[in-house]
């Protein structure tokens, strides 16, 4: 990051993604931001493309779904910049490494992906990005369909956002997950590319307290 830091006010956060920072041409059926066309995901399209996929490749929807969630942040890192840049006239490499963070959590709540808290607690010395995720929009719709975990869209948009900041190569796993009726929590670790395998390989897509899933990540 930059020495000369932007502050991520409420001001600059609403600048980025209050609603009236958007067009609505209802009568065209668009919505378009600053740098391009806005697109809403629905309970339905998400059921629909998890029923093809699944019907089509099986077990490996779960690939599929992190690849597109992997490109298509890649995509919105990039659209982010040009907004930021457009709207705060500031590159957002002069965020600190908190106010990314607090930027991309506000980021999921405006797209509705679900309440996204990041912790960097274990970040300096261990490698390792914390994030816990409430009322997901997979968990939501996937969760009674699938054993396991759901979050594959999120851990490759996850992944796409850190690796730009970061410049490293890196992974994003969901540890844990809790479903109560229609409240849903789950924990997802983000670090190196070859820890989170290591990880993956020894958890094969069970649920662990997000301290057993930390210990073990920290010594690998």
């Amino acid at each position: 990051m930059m020495i000369d830091e932007t502050k991520l006010t409420m001001q600059v956060l609403n600048q980025m993604f209050a609603a009236e920072y958007c067009e609505y041409d209802l009568v065209g059926g668009k919505v378009t931001g600053t740098t391009d066309r806005v697109i809403y995901l629905s309970s339905d399209l998400i059921l629909g493309i998890y029923d093809a996929l699944y019907y089509e490749t099986g077990e490996a929807w779960r690939l599929i779904f992190n690849n597109c969630g992997y490109l298509w942040g890649k995509w919105e890192i990039g659209r982010l910049k040009k907004e930021f840049k457009i709207r705060i006239q500031q590159e957002i490499e002069q965020l600190s490494v908190k106010d990314f963070c607090n930027l991309i959590e506000s980021y999921f709540s405006k797209q509705g992906w679900g309440k996204l808290s990041i912790s960097l607690t274990d970040a300096e010395q261990y490698g390792i990005i914390r994030v816990n995720l409430k009322n997901g929009l997979f968990d939501a719709n996937l969760s009674q369909l699938v054993t396991g975990s759901v979050n594959y869209m999120i851990t490759g948009l996850l992944r796409a956002f850190f690796e730009n900041i970061s410049q490293n190569t890196l992974g994003c796993i969901e540890t844990s997950w809790q479903h109560s009726g229609d409240q849903h929590n789950c924990d997802l670790l983000i670090s190196g590319r070859a820890r989170i395998e290591a990880l993956q390989e020894q958890l094969n897509n069970s649920s662990v307290d997000i301290e057993d899933a930390l210990g073990r990540l920290r010594v690998m």
